[in-house]
């Protein structure tokens, strides 16, 4: 099935779209889609650098979180469910690009529209969404005095990480990959809804934090940004890497 599905493209979706051969809701949770549309959305959001599990036709976590993440960056609904306006946005849809120029492999977090790309050089090599800072106040267990729940922006550099669970004072943080003093990580959380959340970290996906961590270098840049940033046709990227 993986390798059949390889060679059905954005023009097959849009045209089967139009025949009606594709029901109005293909989510990674309702029982709607054949294996064939499902597979047929995971090779596409593959190529686009949004989900890394198999094309297999089988709903999944990383695929809703895959679709959440395309929808976060082209303006659409963000309720994981590929309907009529999602499987069109595939045909035409639009990439993070790279804001600043580094050689090696650095980071840039999009916070209006919630989504973290990694790159190597100029070359996208992965789109993962994220739960940054509620802006909420919040006490910390022990504390005295409460504290805002903002997340850090600006042009930074990772500092430390640790490999599998860490427990801190706000709970469990999975694989944390730290970037500023105060204690501000990315990391891995179950939870990670389609808006601001957290006490300020930088939620990713669980299953996609131990390839975060084991692919972001110590010292390597990144830039958290309060405003939306740049993106380009998903035809500037290169589907073959």
């Amino acid at each position: 099935m993986a390798h059949r599905t390889k060679f059905l493209g954005s023009s097959f979706l849009v045209a089967a779209l139009a025949l009606g051969l594709v029901p109005s809701v293909v989510d990674a949770k309702l029982p709607r889609a054949t294996a064939v549309e499902i597979s047929t959305v995971q090779q596409e959001l593959l190529e686009l650098r949004y989900y890394t599990g198999p094309v297999d036709g089988q709903r999944s976590e990383a695929l809703r979180f895959a679709v959440e993440a395309f929808q976060k960056v082209n303006g659409l609904s963000r309720d994981g469910i590929v309907g009529p306006e999602t499987l069109s946005a595939l045909a035409t849809s639009s990439i993070p690009k790279a804001n600043t120029v580094h050689d090696g492999i650095h980071t840039e977090v999009d916070i209006p529209r919630q989504v973290l790309a990694v790159y190597e050089g100029n070359q996208l090599l992965r789109i993962l969404p994220v739960s940054s800072g509620s802006g909420k106040t919040y006490r910390a267990p022990d504390a005295t005095e409460d504290s805002v729940a903002n997340t850090p922006t600006g042009s930074m550099s990772f500092l430390r990480h640790i490999e599998g669970i860490h427990r801190s004072h706000l709970g469990r943080l999975w694989n944390p990959v730290y970037f500023h003093a105060g204690g501000f990580a990315v990391h891995g959380e179950p939870s990670v809804p389609v808006f601001p959340a957290s006490h300020g970290c930088i939620r990713i996906p669980v299953g996609d934090s131990e390839w975060f961590e084991q692919t972001v270098p110590l010292g390597s840049a990144i830039l958290v940004s309060p405003d939306a940033l740049s993106l380009e046709p998903a035809t500037a990227l290169d589907k073959s890497l």
